[in-house]
């Protein structure tokens, strides 16, 4: 079980608003470059609404790119979705891209959020067989994830607004919050 890759549904703060939060799907190599490293070997997908560089606000997009979980100053817990044998590396790879860009992206709703893409994007990899969760895909696993996002705020963040207590990129994964949420 130690030698997996892993699909997780990450959260992230937005800069001390404690009830708001950042959803993607990140699916994570067994072996991380570590702290510090300036490799992205992470694959992140979500959907945003603000551009990364000049900060304005966008439509919503869908987005995937490279990334590296230890070196981000916003991530503040995870939920395991899945463990993958690095054999099928690939293979589940290519079902990710394939499902994820499926995953209806709604600019012009105003009720549409990163988490409403999230939540059913893990429906949909559920539906395809890419992982086994412990409960359904609704409401009342989305009730789970929003308390889970309000512990990991307050674990990482001790409530001090913006900057973690704890330091991901000298601790490693051991200093994130992780949640197995796997059936």
């Amino acid at each position: 079980m130690f030698n997996k890759d892993r699909i997780y549904l990450t959260i992230n703060h937005r800069g001390g608003l404690e009830d708001g939060f950042h959803c993607s799907i990140l699916y994570a190599l067994k072996d991380e470059p570590g702290k510090g490293s300036g490799k992205n070997t992470d694959h992140l997908f979500h959907v945003v609404n603000q551009d990364r560089r000049t900060r304005t606000r966008i439509p919503w997009t869908y987005e995937t790119r490279m990334a590296n979980q230890y070196n981000s100053d916003s991530l503040i817990g995870r939920i395991l979705l899945a463990k993958v044998d690095t054999s099928n590396r690939d293979h589940v790879l290519g079902l990710l891209y394939q499902i994820l860009s499926q995953v209806a992206v709604r600019p012009n709703d105003p009720k549409f959020t990163c988490a409403s893409w999230a939540m059913e994007a893990v429906w949909r990899l559920q539906r395809e067989g890419v992982i086994t969760l412990n409960a359904p895909v609704d409401a009342a696993l989305w009730d789970r994830v929003h308390l889970v996002a309000k512990d990991c705020y307050r674990l990482v963040l001790g409530g001090n607004g913006r900057r973690p207590t704890v330091d991901i990129a000298e601790h490693g994964a051991s200093a994130i919050p992780t949640y197995d949420f796997r059936g």
